[in-house]
């Protein structure tokens, strides 16, 4: 079982991930978000992972996550269930580029 509140260190790696779907898919989104959020929370390495919806802004998603490092992240990328979701929400994408970003820690 994994700790309740892990701790954050500067060699992890830190991943935010914001993509807007087409209206006619949003419903489809959360489920789709959902199945990737317990399924990655499962993940070696993994300390944080969430999804979230704007509240706001229809269609607009996030997924952020934390991963041991940045191993354990590029394993969890090639994982055939992320190929999966790309390949279902790909082409429901409103516009490209997806915004994805990797931080580290400063505090």
């Amino acid at each position: 079982m994994k700790p309740q509140n892990p701790e954050i260190s500067p060699a992890n790696h830190i991943v935010t991930l914001m993509l807007r779907v087409r209206p006619s898919f949003v419903s489809r989104m959360r489920l789709v978000a959902r199945d990737l959020t317990v399924t990655s929370r499962a993940d070696d390495g993994c300390i944080i992972f969430l999804t979230a919806e704007s509240e706001k802004d229809e269609g607009l998603f996030l997924i952020l996550s934390t991963w041991r490092d940045g191993e354990a992240y590029k394993k969890h990328r090639a994982s055939p269930y992320v190929r999966a979701f790309e390949s279902q929400i790909g082409p429901e994408l409103v516009c490209e580029p997806v915004n994805y970003f990797a931080w580290k820690k400063i505090s």
